[in-house]
């Protein structure tokens, strides 16, 4: 019987038999319980397994009956059946609901009166039943579609207090999905709340029961949800209430317990709602518990009362209520609560200060190491009391010797000493602080303050004082530190020392030229203070502030009318979003399966968040074990020389473990060896040898290479790459294909750590290189850093190539968008997923930059391996390019048109081959595998003359402006032909090169010839200025206007399209000499040269002198491309024409400029 008809007609039996059984039927042989009891457990699971949920709804018809009957045969055949790959509950999720509710019934049996082993027996049945289903219902993703199911049943649990459903809670309580049902956690806290509070409530001390457990889960559970989820208000009376119930019952241990049953209910609630990061000002209810546990007399729960004041310390809100009762606790030794008192220092300063006396006398009490949150308070205290500090001299010294707490020992006694210098003359005292300096230099921010203010008690202190911090300014060691000790010493002369401030004037005005942030207004000021100057500079500063206020009374008033606006926009958005929301509604069916899915993701991601928290190597540990302990090179000396600031020092301080959060960190933010590698570095350059040895021990152990530093160039590559460090993979794997290509590269690949060595060596790549790679990213055109590398390339006059290696819109958004706007970028993005060391890019793309580099930088073949296909790309097209210049064949009239007018501008393009002038016409020009760009480029940079053939949409078109901006660049005359009725100059971009042009206009021809004889021997004339026809029976051999009507137009724009867009590069100087040393030189807008202009009357050209000369030709055979005119028909790929084109003739002399006004052609 292994098909799914033959179970279905056997089921009816099967289960009639189930429900008349009893336990006692089932240990009969031959009755018929027995013999089913077998097929079920047997065949029945075998075929189940084999049908792949066929069999489903089978299995659950068993299990619902044997439910009902609730005996230990029954809950055995649950648990043998019930396997995760019999029975598919995603399909049956109804049935899953029904089959949680019946364990939300009473059992009653008899072997629960009979004895302890028989009771056993049948209880640990219940458990594993309802584990297995349990399972069942994870592995199969419904636990969110059951969750209100099985709230309920944790809900029945807690209210019955019976011992047949601890096992089903236990099994139930880890599996609870609460969002959503706010109401039901209610319900469960409720029940749990009058659980407890029972007279007869008995917990079962003498060991870790199921019972106690499962309720430590409850409240775990709805209590993390409750803060997690911000509903810790809907549910606060609740946890108060179990919160006191714990403090009616004894704390302490039971057994081999380090607490009992309270105890551990209290715990909870105290790290799961106090110490978490959430929950608000609500958590201030439970400091009064808090409090209490500190002097309960149970070690461990001490402990975790001790941690509650340092975790809020950043909350006063909730620790300032209750300031009186934590002071009281801290004089009664309770000393972790010193964080809480600092904390509310700025909310409940006059209380503090009433009893700061009996606080600053406890303080004494604490260990010098441990006094990092006395020197906090202190320093609060300092800013508004200093006098009251002056008794505790002595404290504050004692802070000077410790690391921890050198930086507010300082703070406090910059405030303290002006109180009363009197104290404070001492030398050694002076020598005590210059102590800190010796192993952090970046104290001397804080110790010069502090030695400024000695230095005023008098004439010779302030002598002795200022000869300290001018030494402590050349000494090389302190050269980081520079603008702070000039800062200090400013602050020293005053207005009364300034004499002695003039003596190191030239001293100051050595760090002239340092690049040091805020150097050059620290300088500034202390010669300012010298000379006499300081008020006229406030008054000038007065005078810019009053400036800067007037325009942002003006920005405050366009603001309030663009919120006005904004507000009615809101509105009409809310409408849109209630639509939306519809339409989500009806996708969230579709959605269902994905959103169980990452369900399932978000659990495993938060369950391994649990195991591991950090992003750091597995040996940060050993080394965090090492660098925790206090030495003159322990961990902070490594965040230092990481680049980290000493607010990051300061919050890491805080850290239980300091090491391990700052190494999270630094892999956090840097990836792969590099990171490692700097590490490596900042370690033995601190002398850490124990510290080295682990590492490079764990990662020899790992079969790794010890990360090397990168080689250093006695040459600055000619390649510069700028990049953001997510795509560092990528910008590898080009770098390597760049470099087989025979051109070296730089990149940075983050060895250095940060700081200036990483700011010098970009500037030495950038001055150094002779074209520079934009990889652009929608997080490199946020990058400052990255907007920092463009900009100083496009300062330089530095090539510059946008290679898109993600699809961003063009110009990217941001600070890059004016400069990027005048450039093509190459798209070397594809749908293809980027595996490491693998081209990402499409062929035609990195042989077109290829292409683009070589214009500006040769490449090294001796580099490029034998064989390599880079190498062979470059040697052919130099060989291309070399080719192209001896024939001397480049047209010298350029025709740019918009491809709606293509036809028009075909018979444009034959008239003028026709009388012998040679043109470039895209449709003429592109060859098999030629690049678009590419040969407009070319044609531009080649041509002697550009016409412009202008509608509206050519003024609107992306790729007509660029070959009009590339002209304009290139000085070459530009001939308008206005080709249908617009304004002029043309509305757009193109207005500022067009508007020194003047036009010819083609809108009145008959019978459909636009370019009638008047206005087209106008435009002969015009031409004539720069280039001389050939004579068209030598002239060169062109396609026809005819031989290409297959080319590819957009159906909707006409524009000319091209996937891979070409850098265009501004003209080198040879470039500018030898194409337009003949030319007329026409200047771009702004320029005070004069240009010929259109005459009054006929809209030509005056005509200029030409110098003649000589004609050189060759021969060439044209009377088949002249057919080809004639005909309609393509031109021979066979044929070539070798012509020479005549000496371009320039113009004798300047012409008068003329004004051009703005008309509406009609």
């Amino acid at each position: 019987m292994t098909s799914s008809e033959n179970w279905d007609e056997q089921m009816p039996h099967i289960l009639d038999v189930l429900r008349s059984a009893t336990d006692d039927d089932f240990k009969k042989r031959d009755h018929e319980a027995y013999k089913i009891k077998d097929l079920v457990e047997d065949k029945l699971k075998k075929d189940a397994k084999k049908s792949k949920g066929a069999l489903s709804k089978h299995l659950i018809d068993i299990i619902s009956v044997c439910l009902d009957k609730k005996t230990v045969n029954h809950y055995t055949i649950i648990r043998r059946i019930a396997d995760v790959e019999n029975i598919h509950w995603k399909k049956h999720v109804d049935s899953a609901n029904e089959i949680t509710l019946k364990f939300m019934e009473p059992i009653d049996h008899p072997d629960l009166e009979s004895d302890d082993r028989k009771r056993k027996d049948f209880i640990e049945s219940i458990d594993e039943a309802s584990n297995r289903i349990m399972e069942g219902f994870e592995q199969h993703n419904i636990l969110k579609k059951v969750s209100a199911s099985i709230c309920d049943l944790i809900e029945y649990c807690c209210r019955v207090d019976a011992d047949t459903h601890y096992p089903i809670l236990y099994s139930t309580i880890l599996k609870a999905k609460y969002q959503g049902h706010d109401k039901k956690v209610a319900a469960i806290l409720d029940a749990f709340v009058n659980l407890i509070s029972k007279d007869d409530f008995d917990i079962g001390e003498h060991s870790y029961t199921r019972k106690r457990t499962a309720l430590v889960y409850v409240l775990e559970g709805t209590s993390r949800h409750a803060v997690e989820s911000n509903t810790l208000h809907k549910h606060l009376e609740y946890f108060l209430k179990i919160s006191e119930e714990c403090f009616k019952h004894d704390l302490d241990e039971v057994g081999y317990m380090p607490y009992s049953f309270w105890g551990e209910v209290i715990r909870t609630i105290i790290t799961q709602i106090v110490i978490s990061s959430h929950g608000g000002k609500n958590k201030s209810k439970f400091i009064p518990y808090v409090l209490k546990l500190l002097q309960c007399d149970v070690e461990d729960l001490e402990e975790i009362a001790a941690m509650v004041f340092p975790a809020l310390q950043v909350s006063p809100e909730v620790v300032s209520p209750f300031i009186d009762d934590i002071i009281d606790a801290f004089l009664n030794d309770r000393l972790s609560t010193l964080p809480g008192i600092k904390a509310s220092f700025t909310s409940k300063e006059d209380i503090i200060m009433s009893r700061f006396d009996e606080i600053a006398e406890k303080c004494e009490e604490i260990p010098r190491n441990e006094k990092y949150a006395v020197m906090q308070l202190y320093s609060d205290v300092a800013k508004k009391y200093p006098q009251r500090l002056l008794p505790y001299k002595e404290q504050i010294l004692d802070g000077l010797d410790e690391m921890s707490t050198q930086s507010f020992a300082l703070m406090t006694l910059v405030s303290v000493i002006p109180a009363d210098r009197d104290q404070f003359t001492d030398d050694e005292l002076i020598d005590r602080i210059l102590k800190a300096t010796e192993s952090l230099t970046s104290m001397v921010y804080y110790t010069d303050q502090a030695i400024a203010e000695i230095g005023k008690y008098n004439q010779e202190k302030a002598e002795k004082c200022m000869k300290i911090m001018a030494d402590q300014l050349g000494n090389p060691t302190f050269k980081q530190e520079a603008m702070m000790i000039i800062m200090a010493m400013k602050q020293l002369a005053g207005s009364e020392y300034i004499p002695i401030l003039a003596q190191y004037k030239d001293l100051i005005l050595s760090f002239k030229e340092s690049t040091l942030p805020g150097m050059k207004e620290a300088i500034e000021g202390a010669i300012d203070l010298i000379e006499g100057r300081s008020l006229a500079t406030v008054a000038d500063q007065v005078a810019d502030i009053g400036k800067d206020v007037e325009k942002l009374v003006e920005r405050v008033t366009t603001t309030e009318d663009n919120v006005q606006q904004l507000n009615e926009t809101v509105d009409e958005q809310q409408k849109d979003i209630k639509t939306i929301k519809e339409d989500t509604k009806e996708q969230g069916e579709r959605l269902e399966q994905l959103e169980e899915v990452v369900d399932e993701t978000i659990e495993k991601v938060e369950e391994i968040d649990h195991k591991t928290l950090s992003a750091a190597p597995v040996w940060s540990k050993d080394v965090s074990n090492i660098l925790n302990v206090n030495t003159d090179y322990d961990w902070r000396f490594l965040a230092i020389r990481l680049g980290y600031g000493s607010e990051d020092i300061r919050n890491w301080a805080t850290a239980h473990d300091p090491t391990m959060s700052l190494l999270s960190e630094w892999y956090t933010t840097h990836k792969g060896a590099d990171a490692t590698y700097a590490v490596l570095t900042s370690l033995k350059e601190m002398g850490r040898n124990d510290c080295v040895d682990i590492i490079e021990s764990a990662l020899k152990a790992a079969d790794e290479m010890l990360p090397q530093a990168p080689p250093e160039f006695t040459h600055p590559p000619p390649v510069f790459i700028s990049y953001q460090w997510d795509h560092q993979s990528e910008v590898k794997t080009l770098k390597e294909h760049l470099e087989k290509a025979g051109y070296d590269c730089w990149m940075d690949i983050g060895q250095m750590g940060g700081g200036d060595q990483l700011y010098q060596k970009i500037d030495e790549g950038l001055r150094g290189a002779k074209i520079v790679l934009s990889m652009v990213t929608n997080k490199y055109a946020k990058s400052k850093n990255c907007n920092h590398e463009v900009n100083l390339a496009n300062l330089l006059n530095k090539p510059i190539i946008p290679l898109l290696i993600e699809n961003v819109t063009w110009p990217p958004p941001g600070p890059m968008s004016v400069l990027f706007s005048q450039l093509l970028y190459i798209k070397f993005c594809t749908e293809k997923k980027h595996k490491k060391g693998q081209p990402f890019w499409p062929e035609s793309c990195f042989a077109e930059l290829l292409g683009q580099i070589n214009i500006h930088v040769a490449p090294n073949n001796d580099k490029v391996p034998i064989g390599d296909v880079a190498k062979k790309t470059n040697e052919e097209q130099t060989k291309k390019l070399d080719q192209q210049e001896k024939t001397g064949d480049d047209p010298e009239v350029f025709i740019s048109y918009q491809w709606d007018k293509q036809t028009q501008v075909k018979t444009l393009y034959s008239r003028l081959t026709s009388l012998g002038y040679n043109c470039w016409f895209d449709i003429m020009q592109m060859g098999g595998g030629d690049n678009l760009y590419s040969q407009i480029e070319r044609g531009v940079r080649k041509a002697k003359v550009v016409i412009s053939c202008c509608t509206r949409k050519y003024a609107l078109s992306a790729n007509c402006r660029r070959e009009v901006s590339l002209s304009d660049a290139l000085k070459k005359p530009l001939i308008p032909l206005v080709l249908e009725s617009m304004t002029w100059p043309p509305e757009g971009p193109m207005a500022l090169p067009f508007t020194q042009c003047s036009y010819i206009q083609f809108t009145g021809g008959k019978n459909g010839n636009e370019f009638d004889e008047p206005k087209f021997d106008e435009l002969v004339q015009r031409l004539g200025n720069h280039v001389r026809p050939r004579h068209p029976e030598k002239r060169e051999n062109p396609k026809t206007a005819d031989a290409v009507e297959e080319s590819q137009t957009s159906p909707t724009t006409g524009e000319r399209t091209v996937q891979s867009p070409t850098f265009l590069t501004e003209p080198s100087e040879d470039e500018v000499t030898t194409n337009g040393e003949n030319s007329e030189q026409r200047p771009s807008v702004g320029s005070a040269s004069k240009i010929p202009m259109q005459n009054d009357t006929g809209g030509s050209s005056v005509e200029p002198k030409i110098l003649p000369e000589k004609e050189k030709e060759k021969a060439s055979h044209t009377t088949n491309a002249e057919a080809a005119i004639t005909t309609n028909k393509p031109v021979p790929t066979n044929m070539a024409s070798k012509t020479e084109s005549a000496p371009q003739q320039t113009d004798s002399q300047p012409k008068k400029q003329k004004k051009s006004s703005t008309c509406i052609l009609l």
